[in-house]
């Protein structure tokens, strides 16, 4: 997996539990952050920024426009995971990210890093003012600039 990424469409889900617990025991949080932003930035913001722009053109340049549609750009690179966005504000709001089963802690400081993708495409500063893991359920509390 690691010296061929590309030798199979699809890595299951234990081989992606194992990388990133292996990532968060050699690195920790900022190495899974850091591995959270890489993974969106280099493979799929390549497939989605044209969706991204076309969304964000008619829906309106905030955050909340890609949280609320998280489920469905993640949908090709994460397969058997529920996300639900429900806004909180105009500039804030709770993602809440539900895995089949428990996950390293790591995937939450790998989902920071993937925030970074919104905040970038939206031109918004912001990040997640809480997070906490109950099992495989990740709650985020985000908010940004207005």
């Amino acid at each position: 997996m690691v010296g061929s990424p590309q030798a199979q469409a699809w890595w299951g889900a234990e081989e992606v539990m194992g990388l990133v617990a292996a990532i968060g025991a050699a690195g920790g949080d900022p190495l899974a952050r850091e591995v959270g932003r890489l993974v969106v930035f280099e493979s799929m913001s390549l497939i989605i920024r044209p969706l991204v722009a076309g969304l964000l053109t008619l829906a309106g340049p905030s955050p909340a426009t890609l949280f609320a549609r998280f489920g469905q750009l993640t949908g090709a690179a994460e397969k058997n995971v529920r996300l639900e966005w429900a806004a909180t504000g105009p500039t804030s709001g709770t993602l809440i990210v539900t895995y089949p089963r428990a996950v390293p802690s790591s995937f939450v400081a790998l989902w920071h890093g993937a925030f970074e993708f919104v905040y970038q495409q939206t031109k918004k500063k912001g990040g997640p003012t809480s997070s906490h893991q109950t099992g495989g359920t990740l709650r985020f509390q985000l908010s940004w600039e207005a």
